[in-house]
């Protein structure tokens, strides 16, 4: 999703938003342009339309920028340059979607989320993909239906002994085909929680263990490594495990990932016993300059900073950002045209930091972790069945 002119439709909370809002709407056309230096592109076509933004309010929805980066989005369909409603649609907090690049000049990425994200949102340069792991009924389907090939996922499942069940009662659907999975007697029950998507992975296996085995591959270190050309200039190709103990290690691991990227404690409990204190006197704010890595410290200004911090984890990149870095840095005072005197942190910044911090560090932790899953059971490419 690009807005296409950030400065007005973009902000790090609600409540700045809708007064920058209220701000514009107080403006007549030739105070905008040069309020918000406005030359072309969306920002100009905005102006020219002279649209009232204010009374738009209500569509002020959660947007993450790039990883790990929470912010609010007016996100009118008119207003934005592209909107990507058809595929947002079908992603929330229960049904994530997987971010990568089809082509990138950087580091490759991939990131999960539950919300509207950028377009940009781990490579500065090149646009990412996202796709729904359950896409929304469509008109006369009762069902949410996985975003998966049915055909690969079985291909896949086969070799390992393994069924693929997506949740659809066998002849629920016509338009489905005949060949459904019958659908356990526990999740029929109209009273009961939605299914979670995962089987036992002794007999089944789920659309949401495809995917967390699918985010465990491309967070290997081994398969970057091995495959990072061909990762600059297509989308990212997932291997079949070999045996089903390959696949169930993968998927665990890949599933703790999704629970630290999604910054959820209860999915990761180490999110809530950080050990990344924020210290030192006076105002919280990130000066100009800021922020600066110095002997496990990163200094927000000259009096205040985040401690114990792993050099490490404060150099290490999703895609092409330097998480720990960028963020901070996006909160800073600038200079310029249009200078701001920095973000003084919240509280719930301060919390939202240390667990970004704490998740990196586990991140970094997992992939090697993950490499060493893939060694045990053969390695690069023995652990994966070769094509045909």
């Amino acid at each position: 999703m690009e807005s296409g002119f950030d400065d007005l439709l973009l902000d790090l909370d609600k409540a700045s938003l809708v007064k920058k809002l209220q701000d514009f709407d107080a403006m007549d056309r030739e105070q905008a342009i040069e309020a918000f230096d406005a030359k072309k592109g969306n920002a100009r076509k905005i102006i020219d339309m002279r649209t009232k933004v204010l009374p738009l309010a209500g569509d002020i929805s959660p947007f993450q920028k790039h990883a790990f980066d929470f912010r609010v989005l007016l996100a009118t369909k008119r207003l934005l340059k592209t909107n990507g409603e058809n595929v947002f649609s079908n992603i929330d907090a229960a049904n994530p979607g997987l971010v990568t690049t089809r082509q990138t000049k950087e580091d490759f990425g991939a990131f999960v989320v539950t919300e509207r994200c950028g377009h940009k949102l781990t490579s500065s340069y090149d646009r990412v993909s996202v796709f729904p792991l359950w896409l929304k009924p469509s008109v006369g389907e009762p069902y949410r239906r996985p975003n998966i090939d049915r055909a690969w996922a079985q291909g896949l499942g086969k070799p390992l002994n393994l069924t693929y069940e997506d949740g659809i009662p066998r002849g629920a659907q016509n338009s489905f085909g005949p060949d459904f999975q019958r659908q356990k007697a526990e999740q029929l029950g109209l009273l009961d929680p939605p299914w979670n998507g995962r089987g036992d992975l002794e007999r089944t296996f789920g659309p949401r263990d495809l995917y967390d085995y699918i985010y465990a591959v491309l967070h290997s270190p081994g398969y970057r490594s091995r495959y990072a050309e061909f990762l600059k200039s297509n989308f990212p190709r997932i291997p079949t495990p070999h045996t089903r103990a390959t696949f169930a290690g993968l998927a665990a691991l890949g599933r703790q990932l999704v629970g630290l990227h999604l910054l959820r404690p209860e999915d990761a409990p180490i999110l809530n016993n950080s050990e990344i204190r924020f210290a030192g006197t006076g105002e919280a704010r990130v000066a100009k300059g800021y922020p600066e890595f110095e002997n496990g410290r990163v200094m927000i200004n000259a009096s205040r900073w985040f401690e114990d911090v792993p050099k490490a984890t404060w150099e290490f990149h999703v895609g092409g950002y330097q998480v720990c870095e960028k963020w901070l840095k996006d909160r800073a005072g600038k200079g310029g045209k249009n200078p701001g005197p920095g973000r003084v942190l919240t509280e719930d910044d301060i919390l939202h930091y240390r667990r970004v911090v704490t998740a990196l560090t586990e991140t970094r932790r997992l992939m090697a972790e993950i490499d060493t899953e893939i060694d045990k059971h053969g390695g690069w490419p023995g652990a994966f069945k070769v094509a045909d």
